[in-house]
């Protein structure tokens, strides 16, 4: 007989940046690293121990990827790219600040192929090398999670100002402790599983 479906795993968030490509280093540096590492104002991960290159390679990917966009969009930037795993949102809720998150999408695992004997005849299921899934993806996941992340801006908004408005005023290390202390609370908080916007979508 078939093995039994593998357990559903909800869609999580992997990791939360925000960052503004035109910031430049606190120090006068030619380090390339350094200097990519000065956009970013905040950064998050489900991943306890994230490395400064794996940061810095997702975020360049990201600035990559709009910048490519805007080149045959007429100016209109890359805002989602898809894959059969994940997710990549991209919002710019102020010019030149964007927030951008990657999501693990859903999935339910694949029951184990049965094994033939050559006469037609099914033996035991053969377990996988690696287990096999169904991810589970839907065109309104876009708009949910953008819907999310400019209803995250707009609280922060209320409670500490624009971006923009903290940089002028007060500075860039200002902005970053606000951005942590908002956002930080607001990436933990948010359990896909019961957001009622994406739970019909990302496989809840």
């Amino acid at each position: 007989a078939p093995s039994p479906v593998m357990n559903k795993v909800s869609a999580q968030l992997s990791y939360l940046v925000i960052f503004n490509p035109t910031l430049a280093s606190l120090s006068p540096t030619e380090d390339e690293d350094e200097i990519e590492q000065a956009h970013i104002l905040f950064y998050t991960s489900r991943s306890r121990a994230v490395s400064r290159d794996t940061m810095l390679r997702q975020v360049g990917l990201a600035k990559a990827l709009i910048n490519f966009s805007a080149l045959f969009a007429h100016g209109a930037a890359c805002d989602n790219v898809h894959s059969q795993r994940k997710r990549m949102i991209m919002v710019s809720p102020e010019p030149k600040f964007w927030m951008h998150a990657c999501i693990d999408l859903g999935r339910t695992g694949r029951p184990n192929p049965l094994v033939t004997n050559g006469k037609g005849k099914a033996k035991e299921a053969v377990p996988p090398i690696e287990p096999l899934y169904d991810y589970l993806d839907h065109p309104t996941i876009d708009s949910a999670i953008r819907l999310q992340f400019l209803r995250a801006y707009e609280e922060f908004k209320l409670l500490h100002g624009t971006f923009g408005e903290i940089l002028r005023k007060s500075g860039k290390s200002s902005l970053e402790r606000s951005l942590e202390q908002f956002f930080n609370v607001w990436a933990l908080r948010w359990d896909l599983d019961s957001t009622p916007d994406l739970v019909s979508h990302l496989g809840q």
